[in-house]
């Protein structure tokens, strides 16, 4: 069976209020692109009908992913607000930043989304401002139309000569230089992706920032994935990342790969809700005087800000601008 081209991110919830839409589209959508391009080799992944009872769904998922010329995210409220979709949608970026091109992820606009139509909202989320970046197909006006029924098969054709232009693109050059984003260390892709096989990446900066030179910095979080846009951003200004899940291996880490310009971590891990003040409290202890943030949720950076300092804590903040503007600050001086 040919390898699927295409992955479909979509949550069930609103393939089931719409009595199985989605899965229709998706069907119908592959069919258009056979015939638009001539070929029966395309194919479109969709976890419902692509994962064999009994397989690890997160390994499958990542490894689908990771062979995937395109993503098909189908874009609602729902979707925003759901961990897997985000996480897939985080993946393949990185997946995308690997390869050196910004032109793989292919919007539908399924059901109206306010951080798609408010710019307040979309300000709020790094992810939704990519996505409403790309080429987006507005799918709403349809959604009630009948796929097999002539408005339906038209529209339908229309997406997929959209992808099939896509996919002619796949043998031409990258778009996007390789300056931009070098590819991720692959034994550490590989030692997240066995944590979380749904993670990885963001937002990259489409313009290089200021050089600094050579910046290592660790950053520790069991879930790295929900820090995606923060890293692609603090790489554009050259700086790279060792990633850590859980206390005992940042110490390792410092112990074995340190010093580093610069430690971040959040604050509550699993079995441990002030993680972040115990790593910090072990480091202090072993003479590590490394510049050190806390970036948490936006409530409790705000708790804890006051008491921060007497903590030895750098910086602490949920706000992701603020956190580059701090961690940018203390590493041009170190």
């Amino acid at each position: 069976m040919p390898e699927p081209l295409a992955f479909l991110s979509y949550t069930r919830k609103d393939n089931e209020f719409f009595g199985g839409y989605i899965t229709a589209f998706r069907r119908a959508l592959e069919n258009a692109v056979h015939v638009v391009s001539g070929e029966e080799d395309f194919r479109i992944f969709q976890d419902v009908d692509g994962i064999v009872i009994g397989e690890n769904w997160q390994k499958k998922l990542a490894e689908v992913i990771n062979r995937s010329s395109f993503l098909v995210p189908m874009l609602s409220p729902l979707f925003f607000n759901s961990q897997p979709c985000r996480g897939e949608v985080n993946q393949f970026l990185e997946h995308e930043r690997v390869l050196h091109r910004d032109d793989l992820i292919l919007p539908v606009y399924f059901f109206d989304s306010p951080k798609l139509e408010k710019d307040e909202e979309r300000a709020k989320d790094p992810m939704a401002q990519e996505l409403a970046e790309r080429q987006m197909f507005d799918w709403r006006m349809q959604a009630d139309v009948p796929l097999d029924g002539p408005a339906g098969r038209k529209a339908i054709l229309k997406l997929a000569n959209g992808i099939v232009q896509a996919t002619k693109r796949l043998d031409k050059s990258p778009v996007r230089s390789g300056k931009d984003a070098a590819p991720a260390d692959a034994a550490q892709k590989v030692e997240l992706l066995a944590a979380d096989p749904r993670l990885s990446e963001g937002i990259a900066p489409e313009t290089k920032r200021e050089a600094l030179s050579e910046r290592t910095l660790l950053w520790v979080d069991d879930n790295p994935a929900n820090n995606a846009w923060e890293r692609r951003a603090l790489e554009s200004y050259g700086m790279r990342f060792l990633l850590a899940l859980d206390t005992d291996k940042a110490e390792r880490l410092v112990a074995d790969k340190g010093p580093f310009d610069a430690i971040i971590s959040d604050m509550g891990r699993v079995g441990d809700p002030v993680a972040g003040y115990t790593l910090l409290g072990r480091l202090r202890k072993s003479g590590t005087d490394t510049p050190y943030f806390v970036y948490t949720t936006t409530g409790l950076a705000e708790k804890l800000a006051p008491l921060a300092s007497q903590q030895g804590v750098d910086g602490v903040t949920g706000d992701p601008d603020m956190l580059v503007e701090m961690v940018v600050a203390a590493v041009r001086t170190s």
